[in-house]
């Protein structure tokens, strides 16, 4: 690209060149034809002389030394002229020719240069269409890991809570004695910490600060706050599995996307 462009500079130098080089041919045409003009009007004047005149006028046509006299003056004025024009003009043609060159050199310069333009805009094209591809491949496989791990979460919740009430129906003093609740983590302890401060008793929806539409629309009878742990962990996995991580507002700045 560089290259290119380097002599796209160098080619539109050489047409400035050759411009001011044809200018400078012109002008010494220009001074070349007045030199000729005032060398055919200086020998026409000297070869009218009243001299010449008077022998072309008396001589009787066998005379010709007078002839030839005449015309070696009128031509010896012109040729040093002559001469000059003619180198005049050939330069002149070469240097037309020297600008047709530069000026075919730089229109191929330029053409390779957006040759070349056209060809890293469609490559960055392809690359940003690819980046967003790839983009759009993780944020899709983020979501289907967040999903997986919730859902994962959710079974182990309602596994958890199936088996501590069939050991309460078995033995209602074994119920007592069980073992402290668990409560999932990642990102739900994210959220429960911002929500709540992981209070379970929080006032004005529990640990997920359900409103009280949600919480019924779940199933669940009662204040949310009033309910055990398990029962609030799993309205929560099963409120995001049906509507996402939307329904609170400090999951994002946990991580959930």
């Amino acid at each position: 690209m560089d290259i290119a462009s380097d002599r796209a500079g160098q080619a539109d130098a050489a047409v400035a060149q050759a411009r001011a080089q044809l200018a400078e041919a012109d002008q010494r045409m220009a001074e070349i034809g007045i030199r000729l003009s005032s060398a055919a009007v200086e020998a026409y004047v000297q070869g009218s002389s009243v001299s010449f005149l008077e022998q072309l006028a008396t001589t009787d046509g066998r005379d010709l030394s007078v002839r030839t006299q005449y015309f070696k003056t009128t031509a010896s004025g012109q040729r040093d002229a002559l001469d000059a024009l003619k180198a005049a003009r050939e330069d002149l043609m070469l240097k037309r020719s020297r600008l047709e060159q530069a000026q075919q050199s730089a229109r191929s310069a330029a053409s390779t240069v957006d040759d070349q333009l056209a060809a890293v805009a469609k490559a960055e094209s392809s690359q940003r269409a690819s980046l967003a591809r790839v983009n759009g491949e993780l944020a899709q496989l983020l979501r289907q890991e967040q999903a997986r791990r919730s859902a994962e979460a959710l079974r182990a919740s309602q596994a958890a809570a199936a088996a501590r009430a069939a050991v309460r129906r078995r033995s209602p003093s074994a119920s007592a004695s069980a073992s402290g609740h668990t409560p999932p983590g990642g990102l739900w302890t994210c959220i429960r910490q911002r929500e709540s401060s992981g209070n379970y008793r929080s006032g004005g929806g529990g640990a997920y600060q359900f409103r009280p539409s949600t919480w019924e629309s779940l199933g669940g009878t009662g204040r949310p706050e009033d309910a055990d742990p398990e029962t609030q962990d799993a309205m929560a996995m099963k409120l995001q599995q049906r509507s996402g991580w939307s329904q609170w507002t400090t999951a994002q700045g946990c991580g959930a996307s």
